[in-house]
């Protein structure tokens, strides 16, 4: 079921563009703007998501830190939060022959390729999601 395929995506992908809610300033109005990812592509780039309900590609970006101290940021368990990115795919270029540096967990990958192959047209909707990011 599409489900089924869906929870197993979101183990490597991110959460879709819809789902990633977040508090942003507007770069037309500077005016802070509470919205989801798709709105803040919309706001900051004049960029409209195709696809809004494709999980985001997510990117670890190190432990969270604080932007006026440097120092990282710590949960109540003690623990430092880690930062991540989500990229759309749509915005994303994929170069013939990269290789995928840093995948160091084979069963998630796994269950990418099973997801894929058991519905065809969500494999060919990501490898069809290539376009140059706005600048």
């Amino acid at each position: 079921s599409w489900e089924k395929i869906r929870k197993a995506l979101e183990q490597v992908f991110g959460k879709t563009p819809r789902e990633i809610k977040f508090t942003f300033k507007s770069k037309q109005t500077g005016e802070k703007m509470d919205g989801d990812l798709a709105d803040y592509f919309q706001h900051q780039y004049s960029c409209t998501l195709k696809f809004p309900d494709i999980p985001t590609i997510c990117m670890f970006m190190g432990i969270k830190k604080d932007h006026r101290t440097g120092k990282p940021i710590f949960d109540d368990s003690g623990k430092p939060i880690k930062d991540y990115n989500y990229i759309p795919p749509e915005l994303l270029t994929i170069v013939p022959g990269q290789k995928a540096v840093g995948v160091s967990e084979p069963d998630r990958m796994v269950k990418v390729r099973r997801a894929a192959a058991s519905l065809p047209a969500v494999a060919s909707r990501f490898t069809l999601l290539t376009m140059d990011a706005p600048h």
